[in-house]
């Protein structure tokens, strides 16, 4: 079978350029080389939406070449800035990486300037307080240095911008005008990822590009998404949309002289879908799919994962399984109608998950019954959106009805398929989800956090309390034992969780009248003023979209409802995850999270007020608690039953994530770990 790369990696030469994306990187490339400089270019467009990638192609037409235009590049990938160090450091991290680079570029062509850098690096040992080794090795500074030093960048402070500005300026210049090989354009610089890392974070890199680097001869191409912008301004401002929107797009504009909408809806592609469907072997090239069976392929991407080239990438990864795995079992996929229904249930499972739940209840949609009929469409979707999902069910009712080369009776078999790559989680017994027994014997740092949380908490007599994300329900039925006139619905994703904490309510003759367990998805949950309490412990950082499960949890709230919660706090166990990354290298894994974002939601206290405030929560208080870890004897055993299972399921078999498993914990009983805990504890209300 011939192979194509579709990793999540953006592509870097124009011949793998198959959505047409050169065309723009030409207009933007002549752009910048009759411009006058300084000059800031944003590519701005949704996760995934190929701006890594047309990066990529600007700086080759830019800085791969010999011509007079040349400029000279260097690449700052934000993200992995953002892992090395702590947010209050970007400032020192940022500053010194560019101009690290820009030294690096020129002792490579032999031009030593040690003295000029020597200068600019004493500047900053005045101001920057030490933070790690790899910063200019500042040391004897205390903290009224290190306020001093960050009040450099804020309003009446300028002077100490202006002549640290001043000197890199000078640098860029001998560079670009001496006698040497250098380009004589000048840098473009890359700033990439900034859509990645959190919204505090990326405005204070544009601070550090606005202060010290809006220099003549420098051009800075930046990938962002313009709400993750918008966020952090808001959490910096104000949150008064009214009066402060105008404010935030000048903010904006102030540093960014060209915005570049990413073209998504401009992208064709037919031609790349088809050409990944046949390299992957899903359809024979030589005896292809008819035109009708195309366009029934294209029209079911549109109306399902849509343009996006990241999320198109997942959907053929996921096709290509089936493909695989058909092929060594029943070969079902034996014809183009076949293929064609496989693919619809992938794209529905990717896309449409209730609906997929309905299919996968009863395939014979002819025998839905009022409730299945009425479970089909997810009312949470915007118009357009619904309309789609309409448009989809009517596109599956033409295809099932009318074509010869689908065998209905094999359509149960053909969803099947699809639920290898399934992300709701309906496999009873999935491995890589919590496992009940495990977390039930090593769960006692989540267990001592429950109960910080419980004890910050008064329980009104007979009140209506739901716990979301209860695990193996300890915490939940010590919060009964605290008043047992209270009534509970605990809810866990997990349903070998659900099986220990029905085992834990027996064990202590709780009466299932007054705490019931049940299985079910967060995010999923549309409950309407139902509650008095909403209960959460150590559960709302796995639900990367957080403000809308927030705003569900609100709309959950009965009027006066209280919400009380603990989650992850911004860079909780980092020390932890570091050793995984570690363990990852030591094994040779890196190529499984090339370009892979770890699937949590860490807020600061600072973010989430605001947040919560923004959904119209009140009596917001948001309580950081801060510790070396110490205090949880067992927090190891319980990062690796809860936090590691992330990076497991990135891995290809059990093999490999027993491998990795066992180098986490020799390296974690080989060398001093840092256990450095945040934790948050929320407390909120809804109005009257």
């Amino acid at each position: 079978m011939s192979r194509i790369d579709i990793r999540d990696i953006p592509i870097v030469h124009e011949e793998e350029d198959y959505l047409n994306i050169e065309k723009y990187a030409d207009a933007l490339t002549r752009f910048i080389v009759t411009s006058d400089t300084p000059i800031t270019i944003s590519l701005q467009g949704e996760w995934g939406s190929g701006k890594s990638s047309l990066m990529n192609i600007i700086k080759k037409k830019l800085c791969d070449n010999d011509n007079d235009e040349k400029f000279e590049a260097i690449w700052i990938n934000t993200w992995e800035l953002y892992l090395q160090g702590e947010e209050k450091d970007i400032i020192e991290h940022l500053s010194y990486l560019i101009l690290k680079e820009i030294n690096r570029i020129a002792k490579s062509k032999n031009i030593i300037l040690e003295k000029e850098f020597d200068d600019i690096f004493s500047s900053f040992k005045r101001y920057f307080f030490k933070t790690s080794d790899i910063i200019m090795s500042m040391t004897g500074a205390d903290e009224e240095a290190r306020r001093q030093a960050l009040g450099m960048f804020n309003q009446g402070e300028h002077t100490y911008v202006s002549q640290i500005r001043n000197k890199i300026a000078k640098v860029i210049d001998i560079l670009v005008h001496a006698d040497n090989s250098l380009s004589k354009k000048g840098f473009v610089f890359f700033i990439d990822d900034l859509d990645r890392i959190q919204p505090s974070f990326a405005i204070k890199v544009l601070e550090v590009l606005k202060n010290l680097f809006v220099i003549e001869n420098c051009v800075f191409v930046l990938a962002v998404d313009y709400e993750v912008i918008l966020k952090g301004l808001k959490a910096k401002y104000g949150e008064d949309l009214d009066e402060s929107d105008k404010t935030y797009r000048s903010y904006f504009d102030k540093l960014i002289q060209l915005p570049f909408v990413m073209p998504i809806s401009k992208y064709n592609i037919n031609t790349y879908v088809m050409k990944v469907l046949y390299d992957i072997g899903y359809f024979e090239e030589n005896h292809g799919p008819s035109n009708r069976y195309q366009a029934y392929v294209i029209k079911t991407i549109l109306l399902t994962v849509g343009k996006n080239p990241r999320v198109i990438k997942r959907l053929m990864n996921a096709v290509k399984l089936s493909k695989i795995f058909d092929d060594s079992n029943e070969r079902l996929l034996c014809n183009d109608g076949m293929k064609l229904a496989n693919l619809i249930f992938v794209c529905m499972q990717m896309a449409y998950p209730k609906m997929y739940d309905v299919f996968e209840q009863n395939i014979h949609y002819k025998t839905w019954t009022k409730e299945q009929e009425d479970m089909v469409y997810d009312e949470t979707f915007n118009r357009c959106r619904l309309a789609q999902q309409q448009q989809f069910l009517e596109l599956i009712f033409e295809v099932f009805e009318y074509d010869e080369n689908i065998n209905k009776k094999a359509l149960e078999k053909i969803i099947a398929l699809s639920v290898l790559t399934n992300m709701s989680y309906n496999v009873e017994d999935d491995p890589l989800m919590y496992n009940g027994q495990e977390y039930n014997l090593s769960s006692e740092t989540q267990s001592k956090q429950g109960s910080t949380l419980i004890d910050m908490i008064e329980l009104s007599k007979g009140i209506k309390v739901l716990d979301v994300g209860c695990g193996n329900g300890k915490t939940t039925l010590e919060l009964y034992s605290k008043n047992s006139s209270i009534y509970i619905d605990a809810f866990d994703l997990s349903l070998s969780q659900i099986k220990v904490a029905k085992k834990n309510q027996d064990e202590l003759g709780v009466p299932e009248a007054q705490v019931h367990f049940y299985q079910k998805n967060a995010i999923t949950i549309d409950y309407e003023k139902k509650y008095d309490l909403i209960f959460s412990n150590a559960t709302l950082h796995w639900v990367t979209e957080a403000k809308e499960m927030y705003g569900k949890l609100f709309k959950a709230l009965k009027p006066q409802g209280k919400l009380a919660v603990h989650q992850g706090g911004f860079r909780s166990y980092y020390g932890l995850h570091k050793v995984v990354l570690q363990a990852i290298h030591n094994l040779n894994f890196d190529r499984y999270f090339e370009n892979w974002e770890y699937p949590i939601y860490y807020p600061t206290s600072d973010e989430m007020e605001h947040m919560l405030l923004e959904i119209g929560y009140e009596h917001v208080r948001v309580i950081s608690h801060v510790t070396d870890g110490k205090e949880h004897s067992n927090l190891i055993d319980n990062f690796k039953n809860a936090s590691l299972l992330p990076y497991l399921n990135r891995l290809p078999d059990v093999a490999s994530r027993d491998n990795l498993t066992t180098e986490y914990y020799d390296l974690c009983t080989s060398q001093e770990i840092d256990t450095y805990t945040h934790r948050l504890y929320i407390f909120a209300k809804r109005g009257a």
